[in-house]
């Protein structure tokens, strides 16, 4: 029974962002659907935009970083 409990926790958390801020795990999950694809970006910041309720410079930059785009053109998107 224990070895069920583990599985379904498993399956069900996510393993917490470094920040400690769970948003994270829900702005991963959209990166993770596309892909971490480049073309994805204006999905990504509208959801980034959803679930933070704002852009700021630090969730600019974990999306730069994670979507392999410079941050340069997050910010033009962004703006």
């Amino acid at each position: 029974m224990s070895d069920t409990g583990s599985s379904n926790s498993k399956l069900k958390k996510a393993p917490a962002h470094p920040s400690g801020d769970d948003r994270y795990i829900a702005l991963d999950r959209t990166m993770k659907r596309f892909h971490n694809e480049k073309d994805a970006l204006l999905e990504v910041l509208h959801s980034a935009q959803e679930t933070f309720g704002y852009l700021s410079e630090e969730l600019l930059f974990y999306i730069s970083n994670h979507l392999h785009v410079p941050l340069s053109q997050v910010y033009g998107v962004s703006t």
